[in-house]
Parts: structure tokens; C-alpha cells; sequence
């Protein structure tokens, strides 16, 4: 009898104790914390396991530690134009593409830390500016940008990385 009334101790306290543990840890950021702006537009991990954040203030890397921001720097060069992000999402290299409140799509290189405008080059080709509509980065590393006004951009990630011509850029009207 003694056997099971102590049988019966440790299941119960078992029990309970499995029961009060949260399903669950819910950690709360803010600008008090790091984050560049409370207000955060996108989310998504890369496949080193960062979290990367978009805000109306830069876009910002978590490490499960620190934040650390990345904004535009116009003395440094950038071509950034604005640090407004409406969605941001990861290449196959790991690179981040950043969709601008302006409608501009980015490429954020984890390397060099720097921002470059995929379609500068193309639009002083073309005299004219494209509005993005949406960016589509597919598993093999090549982009889709889709514009306003039927324009669409082949991207080939790795040649954008490598900083190799723009030629890898297939440019097409949608009709």
C-alpha cells in the first residue's frame, strides 16, 4: 500500500509539474531592446537561423541576442534610397531582397552589408522607372520582379552576388 500511495505522489506531482510548464517562451522587442522602429513589416529566418526584420526604419538582423540595423548611408554610396520596407525575402545564398515603400527593389548582400538596386543599370537602358509590384525569389537563385506598366526583370542571384554585369538581367513586356 505504501508502494502505491508513493506511485500515486509521483504521478500527480509529475502531472502537475508537465502541466505548468508553458507551451511556449513569448519575448516581446521593442526600440528599447534595439529594434531600429516598432513598427515591423516583415519577418522571415534565413537558413542560418537569423531573424531578419523589416521596419519603416532600416531593416534589422536579431542573433537571439542583439539587433543590429542596416539603414541607407547615403555618404557611404548606398543606393538606398529610403529605409521604408513593405516585405523583405531571403535568396538562395542567403542574401536578403527588400521590397521599398517607393516600390524600388534592393538586394541586401550579407557580405559587403551593402544595399544595391537591382534595376538601376536596366532603367538608364530604358529611360524610364519601374514601380515593383512584387518580387518572387525561387529555390534555384533566380528572382522574378514584376513592375507596374507589364514590365518583368529575370534576376540571376549569383550574378548579382558576384557583381558580374547586369546581362544576366532578361528584361520582357507582359502583354
Amino acid at each position: 500500500m505504501k508502494r502505491f500511495i508513493l506511485l500515486l505522489q509521483f504521478i500527480t506531482s509529475f502531472f502537475c509539474y508537465s502541466i505548468a510548464q508553458p507551451l511556449c517562451e513569448i519575448n516581446h522587442f521593442s526600440i528599447n531592446e534595439g529594434l531600429a522602429q516598432s513598427i515591423v513589416t516583415a519577418i522571415l529566418q534565413d537558413q542560418k537561423g537569423f531573424i531578419w526584420l523589416s521596419t519603416w526604419d532600416g531593416l534589422n538582423k536579431y542573433d537571439g541576442y542583439t539587433f543590429k540595423k542596416y539603414k541607407s548611408l547615403q555618404e557611404e554610396g548606398s543606393t538606398l534610397t529610403g529605409n521604408r520596407f513593405n516585405h523583405i525575402y531571403v535568396s538562395r545564398y542567403g542574401d536578403i531582397w527588400c521590397h521599398t515603400n517607393q516600390n524600388r527593389a534592393y538586394l541586401f548582400n550579407n557580405q559587403t552589408e551593402k544595399y544595391m538596386d537591382v534595376l538601376q543599370s536596366v532603367e538608364m537602358e530604358m529611360h524610364q522607372t519601374n514601380l515593383v509590384k512584387r518580387i518572387f525569389p525561387l529555390p534555384k537563385g533566380i528572382a522574378w520582379i514584376i513592375c507596374e506598366r507589364g514590365n518583368c526583370f529575370r534576376i540571376d542571384e549569383l550574378a548579382i552576388r558576384e557583381k558580374k554585369e547586369l546581362r544576366s538581367i532578361i528584361h520582357s513586356e507582359i502583354h
